[in-house]
Formats: structure tokens, sequence, C-alpha cells
């Protein structure tokens, strides 16, 4: 399902990026970058060119994931799973139509946001 794709980290917790971009590897993903501001995410995307972003909902930094988000809808048409430890919040995502992972998340449950992100995406274009 991952080859060749390209998957952007943005999140906060240096611990929980670099299990995610391990989980991302082992689905057969490629973890291009990793960043713990959304301002460094959104001032990057465009040398990057990620494939999806797996966003944490509070960053370091000005501006929220969700704010980040916007900026990179703006200038991308980039599906994003956001990943948050507030299940109120992920629940309130998830009735928004948006992809949330709880913390903490398992591998499989990463695949499946991933899966349903990019389908997402698709029945937008």
């Amino acid at each position: 399902m991952g080859k060749g794709k390209k998957i952007l980290i943005v999140e906060d917790d240096p611990d929980i990026a670099q299990a995610t971009a391990k989980a991302l590897e082992k689905l057969g993903f490629e973890p291009a970058g990793i960043f713990n501001k959304g301002e460094e995410a959104v001032e990057k995307v465009f040398a990057i060119r990620p494939d999806l972003v797996i966003m944490d909902v509070v960053l370091d930094g000005q501006i929220s994931g969700i704010e980040t988000s916007r900026h990179l809808e703006q200038f991308l048409n980039l599906p994003v799973v956001f990943v948050t430890g507030h299940r109120d919040i992920a629940a309130a995502m998830s009735a928004n139509r948006r992809v949330a992972l709880l913390k903490p998340f398992t591998v499989g449950d990463l695949q499946k946001a991933i899966e349903a992100a990019f389908t997402a995406s698709s029945n937008k274009n």
C-alpha cells in the first residue's frame, strides 16, 4: 500500500514522532520529514512534496495543527491524519469528516487512518 508514498510528520513530542516514523516504515511508507512546529511544515512542504501529512492537533510554535492543515490545504490538496491525546477532539474531528487518531495508537490504527485519509481525499477530486 505505502510503496513510494511520502508522509510528513508534524508532531511536537519527539518520542511519538520517531515511533510514528518507524510505524510508517513498517507499513512501507517513506517518512519525509519530522517537524514540531506548524510554521516549519508550511515553510518546507513545497520542497518535500509529501503525499499525506500526519499532524498533531497541539504543536509547539504559533499555530495549531488544525491551522497548519488549513495553510497546507490552501497551497496543496494534501490528505491529513490528525493525532491527538484528547478523546473529545478526536470525536469532534471525526464528526466533521476528518480522519483523527487517538494517542496512543497502534500500527494497525495508523494504517486504517492513512487508508481513510487517502480515500477521503480521492473522493474530493
